[in-house]
């Protein structure tokens, strides 16, 4: 199991929250042909093992893909994080390593966004209805949001490294 995979199943909270299928590619010559079919099954269950029949917060990724250039991140827009009736949505949302992330405040209400998880500790501070801002995630992991005027306002975002 991966760094990564291991934080993911270990972190209190996440549960039945944000669960995640890790398929590990090794590069083979057939890879850079662009025809090339993976399948699975995904199966979910809780701390018990106990299986969900609900897949909605599942993100499936392969690891050790090449990442994208710079230039290409640049060229993409950042996925919207908006706030609305006090939770984070969409509830689970995979983010490229480089990648940024736009945290809009829909809500009617005051909110702040911030993190204490070393792969991107921030504090976006206090915000009215209407507005946004940007941050930048540069490297892969599980990063908790909070919202320090909401403490039922948690969320786990997903950064990975390749967009496949």
């Amino acid at each position: 199991m991966t760094r990564m995979a291991r934080q993911l199943f270990c972190a209190p909270g996440v549960g039945a929250i944000l669960l995640m299928a890790l398929v590990v590619a090794q590069p083979a010559p057939a890879f850079a042909g662009g025809s090339n079919t993976i399948k699975g099954v995904v199966t979910i269950t809780d701390l018990d093992g106990n299986p969900h029949s609900d897949h909605s917060d599942a993100v499936v990724f392969i690891d050790g893909l090449p990442s994208q250039s710079k230039s290409q991140q640049s060229n993409e827009i950042a996925p919207l994080i908006s706030h609305k009736g006090r939770q984070f949505s969409p509830r689970v949302l995979p983010i490229v390593k480089g990648g940024k992330v736009d945290f809009y405040n829909d809500d009617d209400i005051f909110h702040n966004v911030f993190s204490l998880s070393r792969v991107k500790p921030f504090d976006l501070g206090i915000y009215p209805t209407g507005t946004s801002k940007i941050v930048e995630f540069e490297h892969t992991g599980l990063v908790k949001l909070y919202c320090n005027i909401h403490p039922d306002m948690v969320s786990n975002r997903v950064m990975i490294e390749s967009g496949v």
